[in-house]
């Protein structure tokens, strides 16, 4: 084997492992691509209704100023032939001729004017010059597609693509495990900022020491745990009362404690106050049927004779 092929195996060796990083890379991307792809998907349906409306609109607007634009020429053409039965045709304005000489032209006019085809003033200007109605019915135009129309045609969009991601099942699961890893390793990486003394365990000296440091106080509370009582967040994640923390059970606890309070912990809490109504209740009849006794008792001693 000679040096040039030995070169040859290293770069081919080295295009492989390149090949696997990319492979690795798109992986990691292909979550995104599904949750788009699939929103995309579902806005079809609202896409096609959408193109129906700006039909209906942009037909309507375009026979009313083609209308006005054809009449205007009709006159134009039989002041100059004389001829009650002359071609209508714009002569002295080319912009009018351009944009508005017949229905396709109008149509395409108006759905340029809102996707940023043409400046909107280019197709105004030769309206100006038929009648300040025509004016009017597109400036109307303008106003009602830009304000009302496309504002709530993107507002449907996106309500659309976010129930739509919020509804696959498989989606939210990737989304939610993939949060969860990194929150934990986020938890786990805290953990070894407080435990100074690297025992693998934090004391409440060690946590109320941390507490005080503003930057970790803020990181607690950007990942949604409170920081306001110390003693009360450590007794709560201090579940076994040992006195000390473990990275497991403060990994644990604090996944728990994430954010807001949701149904479920509140279930929780109504079912073991509900326990602890219940145990206390019996507790207090056993107090009372003690109590009885401890009187019969004693009335029992009294009335009995002396020896």
């Amino acid at each position: 084997v000679n040096i040039s092929q030995l070169r040859m195996l290293r770069v081919l060796r080295l295009s492989r492992a390149v090949r696997g990083l990319k492979v690795v890379r798109l992986m990691r991307f292909m979550s995104s691509l599904r949750t788009l792809l699939h929103c995309i998907g579902t806005t079809l349906k609202s896409l096609f209704w959408t193109v129906m409306l700006l039909s209906l609109i942009v037909y309507g607007v375009g026979v009313s100023l083609t209308q006005l634009a054809s009449d205007h020429c009709r006159s134009e053409a039989i002041q100059e032939t004389g001829d009650a039965r002359a071609i209508p045709f714009c002569h002295a304005s080319h912009d009018l001729q351009r944009y508005w000489k017949n229905i396709p032209e109008s149509l395409l006019t108006l759905f340029m004017a809102i996707t940023s085809g043409i400046s909107w003033e280019v197709a105004l200007r030769p309206l100006a010059e038929i009648s300040p109605f025509a004016v009017i019915i597109f400036i109307a135009y303008i106003i009602f597609t830009y304000f009302a129309v496309l504002n709530v045609v993107t507002g449907v969009f996106c309500q659309s693509a976010m129930e739509s991601a919020a509804a696959d099942k498989e989606l939210s699961t990737m989304s939610q495990l993939a949060n969860q890893k990194q929150y934990t390793e986020s938890i786990r990486k805290l953990f070894v900022d407080i435990d100074g003394d690297g025992s693998n365990m934090i004391t409440i000296n060690e946590f109320e020491e941390a507490l005080g440091n503003e930057r970790l106080c803020a990181y607690l509370e950007s990942i949604g745990i409170s920081t306001e009582d110390a003693w009360a967040l450590f007794t709560l994640i201090d579940s076994d009362t040992s006195g000390s923390l473990e990275i497991e059970e403060f990994v644990s606890v604090c996944l728990q404690l994430r954010g807001p309070a949701k149904a479920i912990h509140l279930a929780k809490l109504v079912l073991e106050s509900n326990s602890a109504k219940r145990t206390l209740k019996k507790l207090w009849t056993d107090v009372r049927d003690l109590k009885h006794m401890v009187a019969e008792l004693g009335e029992s001693a009294s009335s009995a004779p002396l020896l």
